[in-house]
């Protein structure tokens, strides 16, 4: 089975910064629903946003 995962990747607490990482075969369109700037799927990948 291959499942979509979204983790928090940084520790919890006050901080400026949170990083959460998503993976799997939802993950564009999750994102995509969550930050419609631009269109994730177009964009290259292994590159920061």
């Amino acid at each position: 089975m291959i499942d979509t995962i979204v983790a928090l990747s940084t520790p919890p607490g006050v901080g400026a910064l949170a990083v959460v990482r998503l993976s799997g075969p939802e993950a564009i369109s999750i994102t995509q629903a969550l930050f419609s700037k631009k269109n994730l799927a177009a964009q290259p990948g292994h590159t920061l946003h």
